[in-house]
């Protein structure tokens, strides 16, 4: 690989990743508001998919990332609920 492309090629990657990772995000809000309204109790709808979320990173393989990474999906989960909590009501 061509050491003055990459760098160039690293910044591409992460703005597309960043982007797409952005987009999904707002996807998944818009489903996860729409469902907690319509459900009739938000927050018992909310906090089962909390749990359910939390469970799956609990239950991750032997192989777990790296502890940093865990941390930050961790955090992801905790800000994406206290987001559709706030967003919902």
């Amino acid at each position: 690989m061509d050491e003055d492309n990459t760098f160039p090629q690293l910044i591409e990657a992460l703005a597309h990743t960043q982007g797409s990772a952005l987009a999904l995000n707002y996807i998944l809000m818009e489903v996860v508001r729409y469902l907690a309204r319509q459900s009739g109790d938000p927050e018992k709808l909310l906090s089962g998919l909390y749990e359910g979320v939390y469970a799956r990173l609990d239950n991750a393989p032997a192989d777990k990332p790296h502890k940093q990474a865990e941390l930050d999906m961790i955090d992801t989960v905790d800000r994406f609920f206290a987001n559709a909590r706030k967003w919902t009501n």
